[in-house]
């Protein structure tokens, strides 16, 4: 997920209710930009991967590559 900047209440709903199901997440932030508390302390109470990428940054692979660990491939 990409809870964006500014945030995205519609993501920060999707992000509540991952966690509310035990979901793993993977948030996907650009870099020196400043979250919400949600995003930044989630962490605590659910299960959550930081990505944190550059405007520049082909993100893809190693999107991919979280994914298919968190799958179990």
């Amino acid at each position: 997920m990409f809870p964006g900047h500014p945030a995205s209440p519609g993501t920060h709903i999707e992000i509540g209710w991952a966690s509310a199901l035990n979901k793993p997440i993977v948030l996907l932030l650009e870099a020196n930009q400043d979250y919400a508390f949600l995003v930044r302390g989630l962490h605590t109470v659910a299960d959550v991967t930081y990505l944190t990428f550059t405007p520049d940054e082909d993100l893809a692979a190693r999107a991919a590559a979280v994914v298919d660990e968190l799958a179990g491939h």
